[in-house]
């Protein structure tokens, strides 16, 4: 079934409409036109996934991550840079849209990629990764491009670890060279001051 896709929602879903009704789809882009199956219908909404794109975006890229469109973690790898800084700069203007604020201005990274200080991961069985979306179904992940690198040769410390099932934040200070590792269990909670060219620990 051909949908064509007129705007996004918060949640970076292509949205559509099939016979009056609206359908969301999954890593559609504003402006295509695309061949779907429909995965989940509800009276006031359908949910679908792409078979083919018809009509591609010209801001569609191919996605950075080797991860997306499985693991949880983002949403819009697939939407170019600038485009991507125009998507969320329009949430938040739809967001603050009762209240009365003229301007709001977007401060460009100056990298595109390994830029995020921190990192919410989750350990099951010994695999660390990301929920896959709407699942507890854990996608394991070796490196994270959205992350600064230091955060992502933390990966191997927090591995060590040991652990079977926890919570764990990464957070990279403002010159990365110094990560803190903040773990926790069901019987415990574990902070660690990971040094770039050495570690220290400390165990609450």
């Amino acid at each position: 079934m051909q949908v064509h896709i007129d705007r996004m929602d918060h949640f970076g879903n292509g949205i559509g409409n099939i016979n009056g009704k609206i359908i969301f789809v999954k890593g559609a882009l504003t402006g295509e036109t695309v061949d779907v199956t429909i995965t989940k219908d509800k009276k006031s909404f359908m949910e679908g996934t792409i078979n083919t794109i018809i009509y591609k975006s010209s801001k569609r890229v191919e996605p950075f991550c080797k991860y997306f469109g499985v693991c949880g973690g983002c949403s819009l790898c697939h939407l170019n840079y600038e485009n991507t800084l125009e998507y969320k700069k329009e949430r938040v203007k739809n967001i603050l849209s009762k209240y009365d604020i003229p301007n709001i201005n977007v401060i460009r990274n100056e990298n595109d990629l390994y830029y995020r200080n921190k990192i919410e991961l989750k350990i099951v069985d010994g695999k660390l990764g990301f929920y896959e979306k709407k699942t507890h179904n854990l996608i394991e992940i070796k490196e994270c491009k959205v992350t600064k690198k230091s955060i992502n040769k933390s990966f191997e410390f927090v591995k060590n670890m040991k652990l079977e099932n926890a919570n764990v934040t990464i957070r990279a200070n403002y010159n990365d060279l110094q990560n803190s590792i903040h773990a926790t269990t069901e019987f415990l909670e574990m902070f660690f001051s990971n040094l770039i060219l050495g570690t220290e620990s400390r165990r609450l």
